[in-house]
């Protein structure tokens, strides 16, 4: 891999630019922790629902943006940062959900921080839009754990990652998520939303989350040109007062030289183990996802768990398709994927649909 490190702004999200109505006294504690995050290696993700992100317009989950910290879960690095020795000493606390297949070939660690908006479609009023979803933001930090077992037949690749992660934050105007869109919508010349005193009250959020991946089929060679398939099922779930649900889904990936990996977000996680030398082919590839969603609670729709704010009438069923393109090389990768979900409230009139931008690197130890 080449040690030259990428830039840093390849981890900025897309609301980093100053404005005059975005002060650095409500930026900097989020971006001291940005930038510890963003030692050595990074992946950023970037989501918005505007028509130039491939979306459907301003409104209901009106973007997000998360970075994440991908590192291995022991080191003998003498200089290795403080945070990582940290989220370490925390990782035994994500052992409340034991895994199932024995012990793990290796286990990586990700720190995560990210936030995300809502809004309803109608951001001209002030006034409560009774028949549409809640102003809300939520700004959260958290740790994951990623246990891999990797087939040693290269051939078949039957490999298996559970992840566990817990999160926890602020849901509410401590959120900051009306500076970030006014912000936004400031250096894009777009109009302000006029509702968010009408937004959900602040209420600190805790979410437990949990997955089991499978690359369940892979095919190596489609063509003579060396076009490969493979086929990665995922069921997933989460308890909390933010969200709580049960969900699974498959993804379909063809290409070229397709990683071992089994999102685009994570990427390979072999790379950032101790002394990884991995000399593999640049990866270009599509992928196709499609998952259903059983939801039993959903704070941006219920609203406020402990006191009294607008709430709409979820629907309990939602499904959701994602298609992109990603390119791998060398440890770092970029990824655009659009997303389709159908109504989430039953006053809804037609599904959601939004851009996803991933960029990032792995930095090896």
């Amino acid at each position: 891999m080449n040690s030259r490190r990428p830039s840093r702004t390849l981890c900025r999200p897309w609301f980093a630019d100053p404005v005059e109505d975005f002060s650095l006294r409500h930026r900097k504690p989020a971006w001291l922790a940005a930038a510890a995050l963003a030692v050595g290696g990074c992946t950023a993700t970037t989501d918005n629902d505007a028509k130039p992100f491939g979306g459907n317009g301003d409104r209901w989950y009106t973007g997000g943006w998360q970075l994440r910290r991908d590192i291995p879960a022991e080191s003998d690095d003498p200089d290795r940062p403080w945070i990582d020795d940290l989220a370490a000493d925390a990782a035994p606390w994500l052992d409340v959900i034991p895994n199932g297949d024995g012990p793990a070939p290796f286990t990586t660690l990700s720190l995560v921080l990210g936030q995300q908006l809502y809004t309803p479609e109608n951001i001209a009023t002030s006034a409560i839009v009774e028949d549409d979803r809640p102003y809300a933001g939520w700004l959260y930090t958290g740790l994951a754990r990623y246990d891999t077992w990797l087939d040693p037949d290269d051939a078949v690749r039957r490999d298996v990652e559970h992840m566990v992660e817990f999160d926890f934050g602020v849901v509410g105007p401590a959120a900051q998520a009306k500076e970030v869109q006014d912000a936004t919508h400031h250096l894009i010349n777009e109009p302000q939303a006029h509702g968010w005193d009408n937004q959900l009250r602040n209420e600190p959020g805790l979410v437990l989350r949990a997955a089991r991946s499978a690359r369940d089929g892979y095919g190596s060679h489609l063509t003579d040109a060396g076009l490969s398939w493979d086929m990665i099922s995922r069921w997933s779930g989460a308890l909390g007062n933010v969200d709580t649900h049960a969900a699974g889904g498959a993804l379909l990936r063809v290409g070229y030289a397709l990683p071992r990996s089994f999102d685009v977000e994570a990427g390979d996680r072999r790379l950032l183990l101790p002394g990884a030398n991995l000399d593999e082919p640049s990866s270009l590839y599509a992928f196709a996802g499609v998952e259903g969603r059983l939801v039993l609670q959903n704070i941006f729709l219920d609203g406020n768990s402990f006191q009294s704010s607008h709430h709409i009438d979820k629907e309990e069923l939602v499904g959701a398709l994602r298609l992109g393109v990603a390119w791998e090389t060398g440890g770092f990768r970029i990824a655009y994927t659009r997303f389709y979900l159908t109504d989430e409230f039953e006053e809804q009139n037609e599904g959601e649909i939004y851009g996803s931008f991933t960029v990032g690197w792995s930095q090896r130890f």
